[in-house]
């Protein structure tokens, strides 16, 4: 992102590339993950990182909703921070079900949007299912720095 104090600059930020693909791709069974490089044609092949994309049958039939407002601070609070919200698929296996929106610390912390994630998306049916938060340092290259 060239232009940090305008985030709605959109030539300003730097495209990291696209990817095309048919749903069909990603829905052919539970827990199928498609996984392709996104291009960019003012990059180098295979600079431009990669995205995964898993699809999931959900029951609607849930409309409860968690709302979470997030709020930190950190040893170095310089830098773009965002968070995923990643939720339990199977043991140590995690699936990012929201990110946040890119923040500059502000008073001494970061400080973000309300989140509202419905709670069949969080857990399914198990109340019991953990939930897993990561930060991150948002960096141009798309190599993010875990940060906590």
């Amino acid at each position: 992102m060239d232009d940090e104090k305008n985030l709605n600059n959109f030539a300003g930020h730097d495209k990291a590339g696209s990817c095309e693909f048919s749903v069909h791709e990603v829905v052919t069974c539970r827990d199928q993950t498609l996984a392709r490089p996104l291009e960019n044609t003012s990059r180098a092949a295979g600079a431009s990182g990669t995205i995964k994309i898993t699809g999931e049958e959900r029951n609607a039939s849930s409309q409860e909703e968690v709302q979470m407002k997030m709020r930190a601070s950190f040893p170095s609070n310089g830098g773009m921070n965002f968070f995923l919200i990643h939720k339990q698929v199977a043991g140590n296996v995690w699936k990012p079900i929201y990110k946040s929106e890119i923040q500059p610390a502000r008073s001494g912390h970061y400080e973000w949007n309300v989140v509202n994630v419905l709670s069949a998306d969080l857990a399914g049916d198990d109340i019991e299912r953990e939930v897993r938060i990561d930060f991150y340092i948002s960096q141009k290259s798309g190599k993010h720095k875990h940060c906590g």
